[in-house]
């Protein structure tokens, strides 16, 4: 494999792992957002109120 081959691979490598990174930092299984929306309109602190809605804004 030539040079310019391995850095294309590196690069491409790169790019999947980042938006893979990305995709599981926002995308929870179902069962794990439910439980979070079931404590969230428990949730009765202001800051615990103002960490949910961040926390569901980060997720869209």
């Amino acid at each position: 494999m030539s040079e310019s081959n391995k850095q294309q691979a590196v690069n491409k490598l790169t790019e999947i792992v980042a938006n893979f990174t990305a995709m599981i930092s926002t995308r929870m299984p179902d069962d794990v957002v439910d439980k979070l929306k079931q404590l969230k309109d428990a949730e009765t602190s202001s800051m615990g109120k103002i960490i949910y809605h961040t926390m569901f804004d980060n997720m869209q």
